[in-house]
C-alpha cells in the first residue's frame, strides 16, 4: 500500500518506482484497474476495486492535487486530500481480454430487407427488431415465408450477410444449410493450414524490442490536436506491439484525415530512439512528399533525419540518399515502390510503414511479405481491400479502427446526378464565391488538355490548370505548388490526387465520370476535400448513354447505369457519416462479392456462407490447428422465461447501434468480462457523475431493471454452456382442482451437471432431478435468483 496526501514531499519519478514495485503496469493511459500512466507532472493510477482512476498532480517537490476522474467523461468526481493506493498483486489483471472480442459489428450496418445469416439456420432476410412478451427479437424471414425469432441474448448467432449480391434464401428446416457448412468447413481447414504456414515464419522469428523512451511523451505533447479516444487506442496498441519479441503486423484502418499518420509518426519515433531505421512506403510521389514534410515537421525538434526516395529526386539525390541509408546516418526514408529496389540497402531496418497497401502491385506485395518475417510492419488504410480486410477480421492480422472524427469536422454533402454544363458551372461558382478551390477529376490523361480548354471557355473567370502522373516531375511539382498556394482555382486532375493530399481550402470535388471508379476509390477521392472546418461538397456525375438497359433513379429520371454502378453510387451517397470508410469497405465486398483469402478472384467459398461466418470458422480452424485441441461447439441455448429485459430505445435511440450493442454483449463468453460490462451499465449512478456518461444516464428504474435483467440472462447463457445445458424453459402443469402451477425445466446434453448436484440440492432442495434434466416449481418471488445461484453452484 502507498499512502499519499497533498503537500507530501514526493517526486513523480519516486511514485512511478513505488507503483512498479507494488505491481502496477505502465500504459499510455490508465484505462483499467492495476494500470498507471505518467505524463510530465501528472500520474494517473487506477486503483483496484475503484470505479474510476485517480489523478495525482505534482508541484515542484510535493503532491499538489489528488482527484478521482470519471474514466468516461474525463471530469473530476471527487477532490481528495489523501488516498491509499492498494497493490494489485492479489488480483477486464490482464492487458487483453481472455476471449478476444471483435472490433466491429456488421449489425451496425444492417437495415430491414438486408440479407442476414444465422449460424444454425442459414441465409434469410432481416425484417427488423420486434417486441414480444416484453422482450426484443431479431426477426428473420426464410423461404416459404417461414419466420425465425432470434432473442437478443442470441445476437452472437447472427450477422449481416456479406458475399454474393443476391444469395439464395434457405429453408428454415431444410438440410441444404447443413451440407453447405460441412463442405465449407472442409475447405476452410485447407485455407487455415495455408495461412498457418504463411505466418509460421513470422511467429517463430524475433523482432527488434523497441522499449519506451521519455522523449516519446515530449513528442506527444507537441501534437497540435487533441487525440481522439480510438486514435489513442491505436497508438497504444502499436507501441505495445513494438515492444513484443515477434514482428508486428497491424492494420490501422481509419478515414482520411482521422489521424493515421500521427500513429505512424509515434511508431517511427520509438524505433529511431531504439537505434533502428524506418521505411515508409507511399503509393504516389505526391503523397511521399507530403509524408516527408509532415514527418520532418513533427520530428525536427528531436534531430531525426528524414529523407525522400522517389522519382521527384534527381539521380544524384537518390544516390546520396542511398549512401546515407546504408551507412545508418539516415533514420527514416520515405518513398514509393522505389524503396523496394535491389539497390536499397538498410543499415538496421526495424519498421516498415505501408500507406494504402492495396495500391501496390502483386510483385511489390511479394517483397513486402518477405519483410514481414523479421521486421515490424504497420499498414495504414482508409478503405482496405477485401483481402487485407479478411486477414484482419479473421484475426490473422491485428487491426485497430479509428472511427472518431477530429473536432469540428463536418460530413461531406454528396450529389449524384447526370453531367451537365450548367450543374458543373453552378458547383464551381458556388465554391469560388467563398474563395475556395475545386478538384475536377477527369481521368482520361490523353484528352485532358482539350478538356481543360473546354472548361476554360465555360468558366472564363476561373484559373484552371491540370495535373496527372505522366507529367514531367518538375512541371507536376510546380503545378501542385501553385494550387497549394491558392494561385489556381480549379485543378483538373487524374486519380493522382487520390492519396494523401491535405489542402484545407479545397472543398468542392467534381468527378465527371464517376461510374468508372470502384467504391473504395470514390471514397478515397472524396476524402481529398472536407479537411478543414468548412462545409465540403462532392458531385458524382455520370454521362447518359444510348442504351435500352436503363435504371430509374429516386427522382424518376432514366440513367444508363448498370446495377453494380447504381449500388456503388447509392452506397457512397448513404455513407455520409464521418468514419464510414471501414463499413464502406465491407459494403464494397458486399457489392463485388468476397473471395478466397489467398486468391486474387473476388469469389469463392465465402459467398456461400457470408464473410462474418467465414471469418469466425476460419479463426476457429486456425486456433484448432495451432493448439491441436478442438474448439468447443458453442451451441445455441434456448432461454424462455417469464422475464422482461433488453436495451430500451430510450437508452439507445439508434436501432442499428442498439443491435450492434446486443451483438457485442452476446459475444461475451467469460463471466469476469461480463461482470465488468455489467458494472459499467448497471452500477448505481453517482451524484457526481455527468448525466451523459453511460451508467450515469440510466436514471429511470424501469430502464435500469430491464438492462440488469438482460445481463442476468447473458450470465445464464454462459453458465449453461459451462455445464452443458441446452435449454431453460417454463411450462404450466395442470393440478386437477388446484391452481395451475408453473415449473422451470433445465435440459442437459449429458450428465456433466451431476458433479456438483449434491451441493446444489443441499442449498436449493426444491429442485427435482430427472435423467438429463432438473425441474423446480415457481412458487417463491425470488425464483430467478434461485435459478442463477443454482447454476453458479453447478458450474
Amino acid at each position: 500500500m502507498i499512502p499519499l496526501k497533498t503537500g507530501q514531499e514526493l517526486s513523480p519519478q519516486e511514485l512511478v518506482k513505488d507503483l512498479v514495485y507494488q505491481g502496477f503496469q505502465y500504459n499510455q493511459s490508465a484505462d483499467q484497474p492495476g494500470v498507471f500512466s505518467h505524463r510530465g507532472e501528472i500520474i494517473d493510477c487506477w486503483i483496484p476495486h475503484n470505479l474510476s482512476f485517480t489523478r495525482i498532480r505534482f508541484g515542484l517537490s510535493t503532491i499538489e492535487h489528488i482527484a478521482d476522474i470519471d474514466s468516461i467523461t474525463g471530469e473530476t468526481i471527487t477532490v481528495r486530500t489523501a488516498i491509499n493506493i492498494i497493490s494489485p498483486d492479489t488480483l477486464p489483471i490482464q492487458k487483453k481480454s481472455k476471449n478476444k472480442q471483435r472490433d466491429f459489428s456488421f449489425l451496425i450496418d444492417l437495415s430491414v430487407g438486408d440479407h442476414i445469416v444465422h449460424i444454425d439456420h442459414g441465409i434469410g432476410k432481416f425484417k427488423g427488431l420486434q417486441s414480444r412478451n416484453n422482450k426484443e427479437y431479431f426477426v428473420i424471414e426464410y423461404a416459404d415465408h417461414d419466420t425465425l425469432y432470434v432473442p437478443v441474448e442470441a445476437a452472437d448467432r447472427i450477422d449481416k450477410y456479406i458475399g454474393a449480391g443476391n444469395p439464395p434464401i434457405h429453408r428454415l428446416s431444410g438440410a441444404s444449410w447443413f451440407h453447405i457448412t460441412k463442405k465449407v468447413k472442409e475447405e476452410i481447414e485447407k485455407t487455415a493450414r495455408e495461412l498457418i504456414a504463411l505466418y509460421a515464419q513470422r511467429a517463430l522469428s524475433s523482432a527488434p524490442h523497441a522499449q519506451p523512451y521519455p522523449e516519446e511523451q515530449e513528442l506527444a505533447d507537441t501534437f497540435p490536436y487533441e487525440e481522439t479516444p480510438d486514435q489513442e487506442e491505436a497508438i497504444d496498441a502499436v507501441l505495445y506491439d513494438l515492444a513484443q519479441p515477434i514482428p508486428m503486423d497491424r492494420l490501422v484502418c481509419g478515414d482520411v484525415g482521422f489521424g493515421k499518420t500521427e500513429v505512424a509518426i509515434r511508431a517511427a519515433f520509438r524505433m529511431v530512439l531504439n537505434g533502428y531505421q524506418v521505411a515508409v512506403l507511399a503509393p504516389t510521389t505526391i503523397l511521399t512528399q507530403q509524408h516527408v514534410d509532415t514527418f520532418k515537421k513533427r520530428l525536427d525538434l528531436f534531430t531525426v533525419r528524414v529523407e525522400a526516395l522517389s522519382r521527384f529526386q534527381s539521380k544524384d539525390q537518390q544516390k546520396k540518399t542511398l549512401t546515407v541509408l546504408a551507412s545508418g546516418s539516415l533514420d527514416i526514408v520515405i518513398g514509393t515502390h522505389r524503396l523496394l529496389s535491389k539497390d536499397v540497402i538498410f543499415h538496421k531496418l526495424g519498421l516498415v510503414i505501408i500507406d494504402e497497401e492495396q495500391k501496390f502491385g502483386v510483385k511489390h506485395k511479394e517483397q513486402l511479405k518477405k519483410m514481414r518475417a523479421d521486421t515490424h510492419v504497420l499498414t495504414l488504410s482508409a478503405t482496405p481491400i477485401p483481402r487485407t480486410l479478411h486477414f484482419s477480421l479473421a484475426g490473422i492480422r491485428d487491426m485497430s479502427v479509428i472511427s472518431t472524427p477530429p473536432d469540428g469536422r463536418l460530413p461531406i454533402k454528396n450529389s449524384i446526378e447526370p453531367y451537365s454544363d450548367s450543374a458543373m458551372y453552378n458547383a464551381v461558382m458556388k465554391e469560388k464565391e467563398r474563395n475556395g478551390q475545386i478538384y475536377y477529376l477527369y481521368n482520361k490523361v490523353e484528352t485532358m488538355p482539350s478538356r481543360v480548354r473546354q472548361l476554360r471557355e465555360l468558366l472564363p473567370n476561373i484559373s484552371i490548370e491540370h495535373a496527372h502522373g505522366q507529367m514531367d516531375e518538375k512541371q507536376l511539382a510546380h503545378v501542385m505548388h501553385l494550387f497549394d498556394s491558392g494561385e489556381i482555382d480549379m485543378l483538373v486532375c487524374s486519380t493522382i490526387i487520390e492519396n494523401g493530399l491535405d489542402l484545407p481550402n479545397v472543398n468542392t470535388l467534381i468527378i465527371e465520370d464517376s461510374t468508372k471508379f470502384g467504391l473504395a476509390q470514390l471514397y478515397q477521392l472524396r476524402g481529398r476535400i472536407g479537411r478543414g472546418l468548412r462545409q465540403a461538397y462532392a458531385y458524382f456525375m455520370y454521362h447518359r448513354l444510348s442504351t435500352n438497359d436503363t435504371q430509374m433513379t429516386t427522382n424518376g429520371s432514366q440513367t444508363a447505369l448498370t446495377e453494380k454502378e447504381l449500388k456503388r453510387l447509392e452506397a457512397l451517397e448513404q455513407a455520409t457519416e464521418l468514419g464510414s470508410g471501414f463499413h464502406l469497405a465491407t459494403r464494397d465486398m458486399e457489392i463485388r462479392g468476397v473471395g478466397n483469402m489467398l486468391g486474387k478472384a473476388q469469389h469463392g467459398t465465402m459467398r456461400a456462407i457470408g464473410l462474418s461466418l467465414y471469418e469466425r470458422l476460419l479463426s476457429q480452424a486456425v486456433e484448432e490447428i495451432k493448439t491441436g485441441v478442438k474448439a468447443p461447439i458453442l451451441s445455441d441455448i434456448v432461454i424462455d422465461l417469464p422475464l422482461s429485459y433488453g436495451i430500451p430505445p430510450s437508452f439507445e435511440t439508434n436501432e442499428q447501434k442498439r443491435m450492434a450493442l446486443y451483438q457485442r454483449l452476446a459475444y461475451i463468453n467469460d463471466l469476469e468480462e461480463l461482470d465488468m460490462e455489467r458494472t459499467l451499465y448497471c452500477s448505481t449512478p453517482s451524484p457526481h457523475r455527468n448525466p451523459s456518461s453511460v451508467s450515469g444516464r440510466i436514471q429511470d428504474d424501469n430502464v435500469l431493471q430491464s438492462i440488469a435483467t438482460f445481463f442476468s440472462v447473458l450470465e445464464l447463457k454462459i453458465l449453461c454452456r459451462n455445464i452443458h445445458a441446452t435449454s431453460i424453459t417454463t411450462s404450466t402443469v395442470k393440478n386437477g382442482n388446484e391452481f395451475d402451477q408453473q415449473k422451470i425445466s433445465i435440459e442437459f446434453s449429458d450428465h456433466f451437471f451431476a458433479k456438483k448436484l449434491d451441493t446444489m440440492l443441499e442449498k436449493f432442495p426444491q429442485w427435482k432431478v430427472g435423467e438429463k434434466h432438473i425441474k423446480m416449481p415457481i412458487t417463491a418471488d425470488n425464483w430467478f435468483d434461485i435459478l442463477i445461484h443454482s447454476l453458479r453452484v453447478l458450474s
